[in-house]
């Protein structure tokens, strides 16, 4: 009975010993990595503020609100969204070299990989914020012709650069897409050459009556 309590008592404070070594052993390493996180925010902070302060001297929200493209995003203030994400790039950088200071090898592997995939997860997010702003002014262009049928083509417009915009953007976060470009582009291609048609009918319609005269005087002619 007392070698059972011996062995039991000592198999517990085997694996009690082997935690605590474990977190003896990575602990200089994730004290490390705070420092570096700490330091990085503050850097991401000042670059942000930076930024913000710039785009705010440029007058880009009044700008951007003038020509009603602030719906792209939501009416949120693009000052204010550019700077946050710039903040959280920056950031997202400084987690590599905190990754690489921790010494575990599983843990470490495990963080770095996934620091390295966020800051393309922030280039995707800049890259379809801008790509919903090029399809509004877009969209706002057709909108403004005031022409039969131009919602439709505003509404399709902005489809189609979104899609385009997305594309480039799951690129960034290593997702295959070269089948959907190439739908894309086959789908692309299928809408100018309908606008082009739709262009050329409308054109021979309203060109009709010039088109009889003109025949009729060649005729004449020969």
């Amino acid at each position: 009975m007392a070698n059972e309590l011996y062995y039991t008592s000592k198999g517990i404070f085997d694996v009690f010993g082997a935690i605590l070594k474990g977190v003896i052993d990575i602990l200089p390493g994730l004290i490390a990595a705070a420092i570096i996180l700490i330091i990085g925010y503050f850097i991401a902070l000042g670059f942000a503020w930076i930024l913000h302060k710039l785009l705010d001297k440029l007058k880009v929200d009044k700008w951007m609100k003038a020509h009603k493209l602030d719906e792209a995003l939501g009416k949120n203030q693009i000052s204010v969204v550019l700077s946050t994400l710039t903040k959280w790039y920056i950031f997202f950088l400084f987690l590599i070299p905190a990754a690489e200071r921790v010494s575990s090898v599983e843990l470490g592997k495990l963080f770095a990989d996934f620091a390295r995939w966020l800051p393309g997860l922030a280039v995707a997010i800049i890259i379809m914020l801008f790509g919903f702003i090029v399809a509004e002014l877009f969209a706002n262009k057709i909108l403004f012709l005031k022409k039969k049928g131009m919602k439709l083509a505003a509404d399709a417009v902005k489809f189609i650069t979104v899609l385009f915009f997305a594309l480039i953007a799951l690129d960034q976060i290593n997702v295959d897409v070269s089948f959907a470009q190439q739908v894309i582009l086959l789908i692309i291609g299928a809408f100018c050459l309908a606008i082009a048609l739709a262009i050329g009918v409308g054109l021979g319609i309203g060109l009709k009556d010039e088109a009889k005269d003109l025949i009729k005087d060649v005729k004449k002619r020969l």
